[in-house]
Formats: C-alpha cells, structure tokens, sequence
C-alpha cells in the first residue's frame, strides 16, 4: 500500500511539471542568448549625404527598455541626440532614439543593452557619417564581448545550483528512497533504530543546502545587478536591485524561484513538526507539497536560461532544460545525501544489519538513478546541439566547458553502473562489498560537484552557437547588386574576413522576379580592380557550391583602399549579366585606410579584354565602360558574346533618337553641350585618365552594409 501510494506520488508530480512546462507561453521573439546587435539604422559605417532623424537598433531578444539606452556622441565626444531613447511598444527588441538636425562630420552611436530573458548586459558601439566617408572597421579580438561578465559569477551559480539540487534531492530521496524502505522494513529491530538518525541527518542536510542556496542566490542577483547597472555589487541595495528586479524577465523569474522554495522549505518545516505530533500522513503530503514547490522552482531556471532564448525551438529547449535539470537534481541530490548521511546514520550499527540496510536501499536508489541517467543523456544531447550546433562551435569556451563537462560524466556512468551490476548484488554476502559502495559514491559525489562547477561556467558563458556565428561574421562584408541595374537577376556578395590578406568571396545570385535561385550558372567571373591606383585587375572563378551559391577561395586582397568587383554571370537559357559594385578594405589597426575618403565617389574603373563584352574600340584594343544600369540602358547580351541590343556606336557616342532625351534628363544639360564634351572626350584617345561618357563618370552606389 505504501509503495502504491509512492508510485502514485511521483506519478502526479511528473504530471504536473510537464502541465506546468507545456502551459507556458512558448511564443516569444527569435532570440539567440545575450540580445546582440542584428541591424541598425543608420548601419554601422554607413555615409549619409543627409541627417538621419532617429537611429533604431534591433536586437536578437527582448530587452529590458529601463536598462538598455542609445547615445549618439559627435567627433567631440558630446551627446548629441534628443535624450529620448525609448525601446519600441509594438517590438520589445527594438530600440530609438531622435535626432535634430545633424551637420555633416562623424558620429558614434554608444548603446548598451539588459537582455529581459537571461538578464545578461552587452555594451557596444559603431559609427556612421554625413557628408564623409567612413572606413569600415572589421570587428576584432579587442573588440569581442568579454568572456564573463563578472569573474564570481561562475561559482555563484555553481552554489545556487548545488543548493537548489541538494533540496530537491533530498525531498525525493526521502520521499521516494528512504521513507519507503523505512516502511516496508518496519519489522526489523535495526531499521527502526536507524530511522530517528537517519531522517534528523536528512533534514539537517537539506537546511544546511538551502541556506547555501538561499545566500547564493541574494549574492548572484546583487552580482547581475552590479553588472547591468554599473555599479559595485555592494551599492545595488535600493532602488538598481529594484530596478533590476521589477524590469527584467530574469528578476521575475528570480523572485518566482524564491518564492517557490520558500513554499517548499515552509512545508518541511510544518511537516517537521506535525510528524512529531503522530500525524505521519500529513507530513507526507506536505513533504510532497514541498517536492512539487521545489520542481517548479527548478523550471524557473530553465525559463531564464540560454534555452529560453532560442525562438525556433523554445518550448523544447525550456522542457529539454527542465528534464535535464530535474534529473541531474533526483541523482545528484540523492547522491550527496547518500555519501553524507547513510553512512553516519548506520555507523553504530553492527556489520551485518548494516549491509542488510544497504541492501534494501542501493537497488532501489539505482533504479531511479537510472532513469535520470536515461533522462539527462537524451536532454543533454539536445541541449548541446541547440547551444552549440556545429562541430566549428565546439571550439568557443562554452564548447570547451561542455567539453569538459562531458569528460566527468563518462568516469561518473562508469562508477553509476559498478553499483547495480557488481556492488548491490555483494551488499548481503560479502563484508567488503559496504567498504566498495562507499568509495564508489563518494568518486560519485566529488564527480557530481564537479560536474555542476562546469554546468556553472556554462550557464555564464555565452552559448557557442551565437559565440562561433559572431566570430564566423567578424569583419565580414556584404554587398547587394546595384539598386540601378535592370538585370533579371540580382546577387549578395559576402566577403570574408574583408580584411588584408586571403578573402572568401561567397555569390548568391537570385532572380529578380520571385527571387528564386539560380543554381544553373556555368561561368561566373568575379574581376578584382584597385581603385586608388592602377594596378591591373585579377579575375577569379567562382565555383558553383550549389543552392545558388558560387564561392572564390583564396582571393588576395592586398592593398587598403577601394575596391571594384565586377561580376559576371552566364547561364543556360537567359542573357549574361553583368553588374559592378565598391568595397573598402581598411589596414590592420588603422580606423581610416588610405584613399578611402572618395572612393565612392571616382568613376567605375574600365578595363580591356572583358570576357563577352561589347565596347568601345580604341586603337584595336576592346574597352568595356562599366556604367550604372539605368532601365532603358542595360547592355544585353546573346550567349557567345553576340550584342542583342546595342544604344552605343562604335566612336563612343549615343543614338540620340533612343536614348538623347534620357540623358539630357540624367544629367541636366542641353543636348549641344552634350555632345561638345563627349566629342573632347573622344579626342584625348585611350590616355586620358577619365572616361568619355559622362555615364561613366556618374558614379554608381552599391548599398555596403556590416553582416550582422
């Protein structure tokens, strides 16, 4: 009857976790852990011709608006923004903040952020300019978050987890291992002399833990306090901890956790002293009150964890948390009372009634044991693909300390395993057996301490996932085809590191109708111009990598400076394509590279023997003239090179009837004067240093854009 009624009871508390975790409300914003910078307007190192009136930031996660903020600092270092930042009512990850008229010159934007799911603070900065160009800086080592955000922060939630693990622990270990034992054995002398101790070293334990616990916890928040707000640990008393408490997600949670293990410990101790008074079955029934208060403590872990972050996979990652979690506490707990109270309780036992104790008592522990073990191996591996997803991540401190995480648990399954095969089977018959099971336990119990200092150091350290995916996009560019190009197709250009040295040039080409794909391409050609000076240009071969994406390795960048790109795309079934578009490459450790101050500004650069092309034939060489594709004015092109459509004559002029009207539109000036300077430009021959259309020498912006 007694078992049934245990079953019974850890029945209804796994229901009730699991109705409790399926009820939450899954839906949150996409977030990554830790609210990162994913765009902003205006994008960093962007070059305004005009004064923006407002700068939004949009980020991986909610944010706490009281603790997150935006200044807009002038080359002086003054602020010069209205003071009004303000996170977004209809999006809590987005953030502004107003802007008078600005006049030109370089401006910085300072803003810091209170991730509202975990509590974790980011600060950071870019700049952008009007009316002067801005060099892009790649992001570098100096310039990564820092690995902690506090260097006790690790230990400190190493302790709380300790001491939220031992008082769930020890509630199932009495519940669900000793008390029903206790009772089934009831006819035995030395089971009853053992219980009064047995049950006073329980509870001494867990009081002991949960004041651990308790101390941990108020030491943390005033530590996460400290770091969000600015201050030293010890002067977040008042309103920063209030602050910190009321307005963060994280600080509700944290004031829920309390709450329920205050519920929990209240129960223990009323069911103390009823027990006292002969009212055994209601202390049971507030001892299970007491175990269902603390798991749902346990979950709010798990609702500001990094798993929580994670929108694609939220209400798995919260329950994988909670179940991982969960177990660890059944086994782990359980462990440490097993180590730290079996064995003084029994210790003035004779041998015999000692191992017969033990022997009652292992098989069952190892059951649930096993369970949990089942349990945190399968949450585990979810947890670590969702935290750290790719072989490349695992190199990230948070990486490391799974890593090292997984390295304990392996010697700690070892040990788990030698109790039920080998140990439990000797506890009747053999006298040794009680000395082994000791020494196996407590290697258990050191290994689990152990094994939670690395889940402590995990839980401070930013996920691997988002860690590696920063890393991965650190200094990388991204270009988009022309707005002005009239083409069928359009492409992103990412490059990577966009530093001096080896480059990676990724193409992902899509139609420009539906904005599909184009994995067909059986030539595509990337040339390589230097802007400041005439160095020739280096075509390279982009290899079809496939899902539309055509990739050069190895492509040296050597100079800072301005850059052109050309890009060729032929294709089965459709018209070539031909676009160009401009990057700066800034030197290491310089904020401003050389000749960046009007690259944007310098007429296309022109270059002989273009594969396929159709141009101007000065002194028998074949010249292509890079001009902004204008609707009306796109070169289209036959397979095989043939012109289909051609508005240009061969002395470099224009067919007035197609085309003079529009260009008297473009460019504002009377048809006769027009024709003036193209013809001075045709008589200074292939020397001249500019180029003979005014076309060409209206220059074409490519929209450039940090990766976020």
């Amino acid at each position: 009857m007694r078992r049934e009624r245990s079953v019974r009871r850890l029945a209804l508390i796994a229901f009730l976790a699991v109705a409790l975790v399926f009820a939450l409300p899954f839906a949150t914003p996409a977030a990554l852990a830790h609210a990162n910078l994913v765009t902003a307007d205006p994008t960093p190192n962007a070059s305004l011709t005009t004064s923006p009136t407002r700068v939004t930031l949009h980020f991986s996660e909610a944010i706490a608006p009281s603790l997150s903020g935006i200044q807009v600092l002038n080359a002086q270092g003054k602020q010069v923004d209205n003071k009004d930042a303000i996170a977004d009512p209809a999006n809590s990850m987005t953030m502004w903040v107003t802007l008078p008229s600005l006049p030109d010159g370089t401006y910085t934007v300072v803003w810091h952020n209170t991730s509202d799911v975990d509590g974790h603070a980011i600060r950071s900065s870019y700049a952008f300019g009007i009316g002067v160009q801005v060099a892009v800086a790649p992001q570098t080592a100096q310039s990564k978050p820092p690995l902690l955000q506090s260097q006790g922060q690790p230990y400190l939630r190493w302790a709380v987890l300790i001491g939220a693990m031992a008082i769930v622990g020890g509630i199932a270990f009495r519940l669900l291992i000793l008390e029903p034992v206790l009772t089934a054995n009831t006819k035995r002398k030395h089971f009853e002399q053992a219980r009064a101790k047995l049950l006073s070293r329980v509870s001494l334990l867990l009081w002991c833990t949960a004041a651990l616990f308790i101390i941990a916890s108020v030491a943390l928040l005033m530590n996460q306090a400290g770091v969000v707000t600015d201050k030293d640990w010890y002067r977040t008393l008042g309103a920063p901890l209030k602050t910190f408490l009321i307005h963060t997600s994280y600080g509700k949670w944290w004031i829920w956790r309390m709450g329920c293990f205050g519920v929990a410990l209240l129960a223990l101790g009323v069911a103390s002293r009823v027990e006292s008074a002969a009212k055994r079955e209601m202390a049971d029934r507030l001892r299970s009150l007491a175990l269902v208060a603390s798991v749902v403590a346990l979950l709010t872990f798990s609702l500001s964890s990094h798993g929580a972050a994670i929108a694609e996979v939220h209400g798995p990652a919260v329950m994988s948390d909670f179940i991982h979690l969960l177990s660890a506490s059944v086994w782990g707990g359980g462990l440490l009372y097993l180590v730290l109270v079996v064995p003084v309780a029994l210790s003035r036992l004779v041998e015999r009634p000692r191992r017969e104790f033990l022997a009652a008592l292992v098989p069952r522990f190892s059951r649930l044991a096993t369970i949990s073990v089942a349990a945190i191996l399968v949450s585990g591996l979810y947890n670590s693909w969702a935290q750290v997803s790719s072989v490349g991540a695992s190199t990230q401190p948070y990486g490391l300390a799974l890593i090292a995480k997984v390295a304990l648990v392996v010697p700690l399954l070892v040990l788990g395993a030698l109790n039920p095969k080998w140990i439990s089977k000797r506890l009747a018959g053999d006298a040794s057996a009680g000395n082994m099971l000791r020494v196996l336990v407590a290697g258990e119990a050191v290994l689990i301490v152990l094994v939670v200092l690395a889940a402590g150091w995990m839980t401070s350290l930013e996920p691997a996932r988002t860690a590696h995916a920063r890393e991965q996009n650190c200094g990388a560019l991204r270009l988009d085809s022309n707005i002005t190009n009239s083409g069928d197709l359009v492409y992103t250009l990412d490059i990577k590191p966009a530093q001096l040295g080896p480059n990676t040039l990724m193409l992902t080409v899509r139609t420009r109708a539906g904005g599909t794909r184009v994995a067909n391409a059986t030539d595509v050609r990337l040339t390589l111009t230097y802007l400041d000076k005439d160095l020739g240009s280096t075509p390279v071969t982009a290899q079809n990598v496939g899902g539309g994406r055509y990739v050069a390795d190895n492509v040296l960048l050597s100079i800072a400076g301005g850059w052109q790109t050309e890009v060729f795309i032929s294709r089965p079934g459709g018209f070539d394509f031909r676009d160009a578009v401009r990057f700066p490459i800034g030197g290491p450790g310089s904020s401003q590279a050389p000749g960046l101050k009007d690259w944007r500004h310098r007429p296309l650069a022109r270059r002989a023997d273009a594969p396929g092309g159709n141009g101007n034939n000065v002194d028998g060489r074949r010249r292509i003239w890079r001009r902004p594709r204008v609707p009306g004015h796109r070169l289209l092109q036959r397979r095989g090179g043939e012109s289909e459509r051609q508005p240009h004559r061969a002395d470099g002029g224009l067919h007035r009837s197609r085309q003079g009207s529009v260009y008297a539109e473009l460019h504002g000036m009377p048809r006769r004067e027009r024709d003036r300077r193209w013809a001075a430009s045709s008589e200074a021959g292939p020397a001249t240093a500019e180029p003979r259309h005014p076309r060409a020498a209206a220059s074409r912006e490519s929209v450039v854009r940090l990766h976020p």
